[in-house]
């Protein structure tokens, strides 16, 4: 991001923000048919938060310094946890085809530690429900093809967290 400024006073410089992280994640996933008509899936996910910098300003302004270096934010590398299974139920009706009931849980950690310095970011520990339900209709231009129609629900409870900033 680089910005221009206005003011009554002439200004020249430039200013310098590194505001994004996208983590490395690595995934162990699995999926398998228990019965013909029930589909198990789980996941293990490590994502890796260790490396990410605080977003910082750095640069000059009228030869005025501005920020510093990066530092460390300090956020905890994660292992997100996720399963789910799926019920599939054969129909032979002459507009429904077929219908699934879905339903899944995660568990996600939060990388971010306490926030007790200058620093605000907000994050919570959490857990993520989901809930289904899938139709596969007929497809009323060809007859050997299901159009499916898909709802679903998902329920994140935040576990709470209370945090006290340092007094300066």
């Amino acid at each position: 991001i680089s910005a221009d400024v206005s003011a009554f006073v002439p200004v020249q410089g430039e200013l310098v923000s590194m505001p994004s992280y996208t983590p490395a994640e690595w995934v162990l996933m699995s999926s398998g048919k228990l019965f013909s008509w029930l589909t198990v899936s789980g996941e293990v996910a490590r994502v890796i938060w260790s490396q990410y910098v605080s977003p910082y300003g750095s640069g000059n302004i009228n030869s005025y310094a501005i920020g510093n270096l990066a530092s460390q934010a300090n956020f905890r590398d994660i292992t997100v946890f996720r399963f789910g299974l799926e019920e599939a139920i054969p129909i032979d009706g002459k507009l429904l085809r077929k219908m699934s009931y879905r339903q899944g849980y995660q568990w996600h950690p939060s990388p971010v530690p306490d926030q007790t310095g200058d620093s605000n970011f907000v994050d919570n520990d959490r857990h993520v429900f989901s809930a289904g339900l899938g139709l596969g209709l007929q497809n009323p231009w060809r007859d050997e093809d299901v159009i499916d129609f898909d709802l679903f629900f998902q329920y994140n409870l935040l576990k709470k967290r209370q945090i006290s900033k340092l007094s300066s």
